[in-house]
């Protein structure tokens, strides 16, 4: 059974993604994030028992009975009720890692000025960030690599953000009407430098590139150094 956490802050819902192997025995989509429910129950205590995970059947056992699994468990952040102006996400809850944001979790939260993201973090939802007329920057952790549609448009504060280079996928219109953003660093010939100057042509002059490493937390520099 899915379990759900509330860190009397935010709520979070523990994903279970069994994925199993092919034929040949090699593992397929390894680690690959099952898809995060839109619609959740806002009720409930510390940890509670829901649906039946992704990928099992009613019984508990893996779907296919025939096939290897292999499993990786991990946490979603899908609600944040509280009227916060600076949040900072868990790495990891009960040892488990946190490694997406829901779609919709902070959309039209207009009082938050500075979110901390965890570093296992791989998938921002659609409209994540919708809204957030106060946030002022964000760093997106180095092992991002989906940043949904519309995540972080409407954002009329945003100044500064760092998309590191996992980056493979950002969704349409991911930065719409954020106009106020001076600064994005980027590695140079990455997907997201790439995305950001055919999507967003006026932005060009706006782009500043940083030296590849594990990942970053602030930046100061110009020239930013992706390193915590």
């Amino acid at each position: 059974m899915s379990k759900y956490y509330d860190d009397g802050v935010c709520r979070y819902i523990l994903i279970e993604s069994d994925q199993g192997s092919d034929k040949d025995g090699t593992d397929a989509d390894k680690g690959a994030l099952t898809e995060i429910p839109t619609e959740i129950p806002s009720d409930g205590a510390a940890l509670t028992d829901d649906a039946t995970p992704s990928g099992q059947s009613g019984d508990g056992n893996a779907a296919d009975d025939n096939a290897a699994v292999c499993k990786e468990d991990y946490y979603a952040v899908y609600k944040c009720p509280r009227q916060m102006t600076e949040i900072t996400i868990p790495e990891a809850i009960n040892g488990i890692p946190v490694k997406a944001i829901s779609p919709n979790t902070f959309n039209c939260k207009s009082i938050i000025t500075a979110i901390k993201l965890p570093r296992q973090l791989v998938s921002i939802g659609d409209y994540a960030f919708n809204s957030c007329t106060s946030l002022e920057k964000i760093v997106i952790p180095p092992k991002v690599e989906k940043i949904g549609v519309m995540a972080f448009s409407s954002c009329a504060e945003l100044k500064s953000i760092v998309v590191p280079p996992s980056v493979i996928s950002i969704g349409e219109r991911a930065f719409e009407n954020s106009d106020a953003l001076k600064i994005i660093y980027v590695q140079k010939d990455s997907f997201a430098h790439k995305w950001f100057t055919e999507k967003l042509p006026g932005v060009a002059g706006k782009l500043e590139f940083y030296n590849s490493g594990d990942g970053g937390s602030e930046f100061s520099s110009p020239v930013y150094d992706f390193n915590y």
